[in-house]
């Protein structure tokens, strides 16, 4: 019997870097089956970073996009706002795609019927860009998030990456240092997804870090990496 996917713990969040994404699922609603690149799946090319992979949903010829992607069910409090950070990427300006977010209570493309809390109908860039969504449920219960991919037949493939929820009454990510001192890897931070250009960033003194390891900025080929909205480095840390 499988482990119940329900997440109660926050924040949550999915690098896909792993070999299997527990409570995970799509809906492929256009019936476009002609192979498993034609609706979500997980690819490794298009990632952010280095290493593990992505979700993928790449174009059909004459059908336009209509896939789904959802979370696994969330156990969330009524009245309490939680955001959605994600990072996301098409394959250039020659073929645009369109991705948009909304959220429901079961994983179905009928039951997401709130929102979209993120739409973007012109993915025009081959690099990784973060997006930050919020909601409010009215009351406790399990809800889900859903991304749609909506693009028009014959374009390219569209990537999702590094997601995760949370409640945005913490919504500063603080560096932990967990496996290293390098800036560019996951789990070094609060929430397991390195911070992007809309976060807000605290670095701590050393011995509040798990490992007691400053984080150290190099270089990466990855251009969402190093960038932050706000960096607080707090009195006593290095960086």
């Amino acid at each position: 019997t499988a482990a119940d996917p329900t997440v109660s713990a926050f924040p949550y969040s999915q690098d896909f870097n792993g070999a299997s994404f527990p409570g995970w699922t799509v809906e492929n609603t256009n019936g476009d089956t002609n192979g498993d690149t034609n609706t979500w799946g997980f690819g490794t090319t298009y990632r952010r970073g280095i290493i593990g992979g992505a979700a993928i949903v790449y174009y059909n010829a004459t059908l336009a996009m209509n896939d789904w992607l959802f979370t696994p069910p969330l156990q969330l409090i009524g009245g309490t706002t939680y955001g959605v950070r994600f990072f996301y990427r098409g394959s250039g300006a020659t073929f645009p795609e369109k991705l948009e977010v909304k959220w429901g209570t079961s994983a179905s493309s009928a039951s997401m019927t709130n929102g979209p809390i993120f739409d973007n109908p012109n993915v025009n860039f081959n690099t990784m860009k973060e997006a930050i969504a919020t909601f409010t449920p009215a009351a406790n219960g399990v809800y889900y998030v859903g991304f749609h991919g909506y693009s028009i037949p014959n374009q390219f493939y569209l990537v999702v990456d590094d997601v995760t929820v949370y409640n945005t009454a913490d919504s500063t990510w603080q560096w932990q240092g967990g496996t290293s001192n390098e800036w560019v890897v996951n789990g070094n931070w609060e929430g397991a997804i390195v911070p992007g250009e809309m976060d807000l960033v605290e670095i701590p003194v050393v011995a509040e870090a798990p490992n007691a390891s400053s984080p150290l900025i190099g270089t990466s080929t990855e251009t969402s990496y190093g960038k932050v909205n706000n960096l607080t480095v707090n009195a006593g840390a290095t960086l």
